[in-house]
């Protein structure tokens, strides 16, 4: 039986029904780009899409991958609500007509620091892109250890990367059955955000996905973009350990069950986020990350985007303005009251940096003389962990590729009042979602006028790599001239990022 309203297209697995949206578009959920990543295919490369017979229902989202809570604050706005399963090798189509040809494809990454969230989730489900002539394209992959353990077993080619992978495998899908969705497979924007910036990074400098991607957004990504083979082993091993199976056993690991394996990944993840073994887990404040291993990602990202590895990519690179308040909000909102706790907090990022931390100190302070020691700690954290790394990513390939800058301005409004451009406030703004649950904590109040300034511009950048600015063109970014837009009630407006004394800190250092 079908949906009232349902369009019924043929995949190359079979057939599949699609829900007639209120807004005209076309909805088609959880279908399987790969098979089922279980039993002997825990960790492996993801196999072809299993075949099913009759007409695949209507359904809603596919399920989100295995997930706990961690990362405090920021890790409950971007876990997933959705029910979980290792089965979940799944993505969604949103097209404004089937019956329509050549239209822009729009794949995207969600975030969740590599453990938590689902391409699912409500925040990015509001089809604001759809209205704007995009086939919007959203994407599950595995998470935490079943997306990233590096097994030490060197006849799996690209064990250490199954989620990379896994995306690759779902942009393939794209270029051999897009069609039907009434999208272009020869003009694919591969998105995301935060972890999935990083993802679409990773991607760019893989060899492995060349061709696949037209065009890239990376949205707010973190540092850094990979790790070292080493350091993946030693977090598998380390994980290995905690569980009370042998090192070097991938099969032992397999049979772990779920929610063991989730407990140990968890474990590290705390462990890795908050600082406390920060040398172990290679620089990354997430225990499980993309994973320099030789095949998938043979280079660090930066370093094959300056030789030119996505050359003539355009390339639209972005930050919000105060990025970490989201990652230490409960700590600010303290800190406002005890001078104490606000000096401790700042004292504590800047242990971050070692010897560096001095200069740092200094540097902010030069450049935000009435910011509190609170708003200092965030300043500098949001700008090392997130912002200094799309600056670095911008400057690595703005001498092969256009690069298009942007900085979110628009304040999020947390019980009636502006705390600052959180981490992720855009994205209610694009996805047309600021009345959902995340979409009202990471953005409060979302102007209609500038959200539809901001998903035409995007959705001119997916047609023809230019974005469009409500006014004027778009300046492309170089290390010369490191122009950008910054994006808020006010216009799109330019600005020099990252600042002089911003860039001698972090660029200098990259």
């Amino acid at each position: 039986m079908t949906a009232l309203g349902a369009s019924v297209l043929t995949t190359g697995s079979g057939k599949l029904t699609g829900l007639l949206e209120p807004d005209g578009s076309h909805l088609f959920d959880a279908i399987p780009y790969a098979a089922p990543p279980v039993g002997k295919l825990r960790f492996a490369p993801p196999a072809p899409p299993l075949p099913w017979s009759g007409v695949r229902p209507v359904s809603g989202p596919g399920p989100a991958a295995p997930q706990r809570q961690t990362f405090a604050v920021v890790g409950e706005v971007y876990r997933s609500r959705l029910p979980q399963s290792e089965d979940c090798l799944t993505l969604s189509v949103r097209t404004p007509s089937p019956g329509r040809s050549g239209l822009p494809v729009f794949v995207w990454i969600h975030g969740g620091g590599f453990a938590l969230g689902s391409g699912g989730d409500p925040l990015y489900r509001g089809g604001g892109l759809s209205r704007h002539g995009l086939v919007e394209v959203n994407v599950n992959y595995r998470l935490g250890a079943l997306g990233f353990a590096a097994l030490a077993e060197p006849s799996a080619a690209g064990s250490a990367n199954a989620a990379l992978l896994d995306v690759i495998a779902s942009l393939r899908w794209v270029r051999e059955e897009i069609t039907a969705f009434g999208g272009d497979p020869d003009n694919v924007t591969l998105a995301g955000h935060s972890a999935g910036a990083m993802i679409v990074a990773c991607l760019l400098a893989s060899p492995h996905a060349r061709g696949l991607v037209h065009r890239a957004v990376i949205a707010s990504p973190g540092a850094p973009y990979a790790v070292s083979w080493d350091s993946a082993v030693e977090v598998t091993r380390r994980m290995a350990d905690g569980l009370g199976i042998p090192r070097d056993s991938p099969g032992a690991l397999r049979a772990v069950p779920l929610s063991s394996l989730l407990d140990a990944q968890t474990q590290l993840s705390d462990e890795a986020f908050a600082g406390s073994m920060r040398e172990f887990f290679g620089g990354a404040s997430m225990a499980f990350n993309p994973v320099i291993d030789g095949d998938v990602l043979p280079e660090d990202p930066l370093s094959a985007l300056a030789q030119g590895a996505a050359a003539e990519i355009p390339l639209l690179v972005g930050n919000t303005r105060d990025e970490a308040v989201l990652h230490l909000e409960t700590a600010i909102a303290a800190a406002a009251h005890d001078p104490a706790l606000a000096r401790g907090l700042l004292a504590g990022v800047l242990e971050r940096f070692g010897p560096l931390g001095p200069a740092i100190e200094s540097t902010y302070r030069r450049l935000y003389p009435q910011a509190p020691n609170e708003r200092l700690a965030a300043a500098v954290l949001g700008d090392a962990a997130l912002r200094y790394p799309a600056f670095a990513l911008a400057r690595a390939a703005a001498d092969h590729s256009p690069v298009f800058c942007y900085r979110f301005d628009q304040p999020t409004i947390r019980d009636g009042r502006p705390i600052g451009a959180v981490h992720g406030a855009e994205l209610p703004y694009l996805f047309d979602t600021g009345d959902t649950e995340a979409g009202q904590h990471l953005a409060g109040e979302v102007d209609a006028a500038l959200a539809e300034q901001m998903r035409a511009t995007w959705a001119a950048f997916a047609a023809n790599g230019r974005p469009r600015p409500p006014k004027g063109e778009w300046p492309r970014h170089s290390a010369r001239q490191p122009q950008t837009l910054a994006i808020s009630t006010s216009g799109f407006s330019p600005v020099t990022e990252p600042p002089e004394p911003l860039a001698g800190l972090w660029l200098g250092a990259a």
